[in-house]
């Protein structure tokens, strides 16, 4: 017969505890290995208390708007703060672009000189209709990028 494992739930203290551990930005793994447990008994007392559950949820999602608004403070004194917290968020329309680089229009725009003169250069049907398939698949892909970067937030 197996052997039955009991499970331990973290009392009173060790849950404030592991609650101010997460609030600070702690993982799991260093709040069980502070109040001497182990992760699972963390997502026992969880799963059993609802009240420590929910504390729990904010406790961890607290570091991560702690520093949003220290971020957004700072970008009230020093613009690159703000701009560096755009460049994170939203990076297909605030991160850096190399100015050596093409952007997708530039691009699309190559790839259809491109099959105009493929079309021009290539006398044999059967090659010039795989290369512009193959410059169709990728102007496609391109035209997808270009759809996805303004659909994002």
């Amino acid at each position: 017969m197996a052997k039955r494992v009991r499970r331990k739930s973290l009392d009173e203290v060790q849950r404030r505890e592991v609650l101010a551990i997460l609030a600070v930005g702690g993982s799991r793994q260093t709040a069980a290995q502070y109040v001497q447990c182990d992760v699972e008994a963390i997502r026992y007392t969880a799963s059993r208390n609802a009240d420590f559950r929910a504390r729990l949820k904010k406790a961890e999602a607290s570091p991560e708007f702690i520093h949003l608004k220290n971020i957004q403070s700072a970008g009230e004194k020093n613009w690159r703060a703000s701009a560096w917290l755009l460049e994170r968020m939203y990076p297909q329309r605030y991160r850096l672009r190399k100015s050596d680089g093409l952007t997708l229009e530039q691009a699309v725009e190559l790839l259809k000189e491109l099959t105009d003169f493929v079309v021009q250069e290539i006398p044999v049907a059967k090659y010039r209709e795989r290369i512009l398939e193959r410059l169709e698949e990728m102007l496609a892909g391109l035209r997808d990028d270009v759809e996805g970067a303004d659909d994002a937030p």
